[in-house]
């Protein structure tokens, strides 16, 4: 039996693993909330074409997040002390 890799608080979604994710590709609403960002954030950095965001794809007109991609631009974005 497979748990949900998200947990609800009010109303939110918290990854608890992005391991268990079965797909190849989330839509940018789900991108943002994976990774605790607005939808606003991922879109101006998409539009500006920063460095700072995850790397996506357009599939037909609809913009996509390997998940991935996702991984890599989270684990990019950790550091030790």
């Amino acid at each position: 039996m497979s748990t949900s890799p998200f947990v609800s608080k009010r109303g939110r979604a918290f990854i608890v693993s992005l391991d268990d994710l079965d797909v190849l590709a989330v839509d940018e609403h789900r991108a943002a909330e994976l990774l605790s960002l607005s939808v606003g954030t991922l879109r101006n950095w998409r539009c500006r074409r920063s460095k700072n965001g995850p790397k996506w794809a357009r599939l037909g007109g609809r913009v996509v997040y390997p998940v991935d991609e996702l991984k890599a631009w989270l684990s990019s974005c950790t550091f030790e002390r």
